[in-house]
């Protein structure tokens, strides 16, 4: 027996179960129910804003050193334009 239809015996023998007697029902009730109102979004704070700008700001200076690092390449292998 192949690999094919050892493949096609297997997909036949799952496809054949049958779903539990209630399961459309209980999806169209599923559908049907209204969605549940998200959480308002929290207020920002004082300190998460100043959390929030440095660490920012951190990300700038590290990507400023980044781009200082790389153009440093250049001048340290003295290529000219």
């Amino acid at each position: 027996m192949n690999t094919n239809e050892l493949y096609e015996r297997w997909r036949e023998s799952r496809s054949q179960i049958d779903p539990p007697a209630e399961f459309a029902d209980r999806v169209m009730e599923a559908i049907d129910a209204p969605a549940p109102m998200a959480e308002p979004a929290p207020q920002n704070s004082k300190a998460s804003r100043i959390v929030r700008a440095a660490v920012y700001a951190a990300a700038a200076l590290a990507a400023l050193f980044r781009i200082v690092e790389f153009l440093s390449l250049f001048v340290a292998s003295r290529i000219e334009n």
